[in-house]
């Protein structure tokens, strides 16, 4: 099944800085999409920190809308270990559709 990655939205006060990586993992559990979601961790990819969670099934529009709407993250990928024999990862953007 599909990796998705979604990313942590950046935090401008340093007061709160660590309250996304806190609430992200719970928003998206509890998110409609969070039926579909099996294993799910915190990743670092270039200095900037991710959820990378296992998917059960494809997301559908309504599930990448719903993505959209979440407050503790900010952009969405599918994950990719390697793409024709070369390492990754890769990283294919998810548009949400949210306005």
């Amino acid at each position: 099944m599909p990796t998705l990655l979604a990313q942590i939205a950046p935090q401008r006060s340093t007061q709160y800085s660590s309250l996304a990586e806190d609430l992200a993992p719970h928003e998206l559990r509890l998110s409609p999409v969070g039926r579909k979601i099996g294993a799910l961790q915190l990743v670092t990819l270039g200095g900037q920190a991710y959820l990378e969670c296992e998917l059960r099934q494809d997301l559908d529009e309504r599930d990448r809308y719903e993505l959209g709407c979440l407050a503790m993250t900010s952009a969405f990928f599918l994950s990719y270990a390697e793409v024709g024999g070369v390492p990754g990862p890769f990283l294919q953007p998810i548009e949400t559709g949210f306005a």
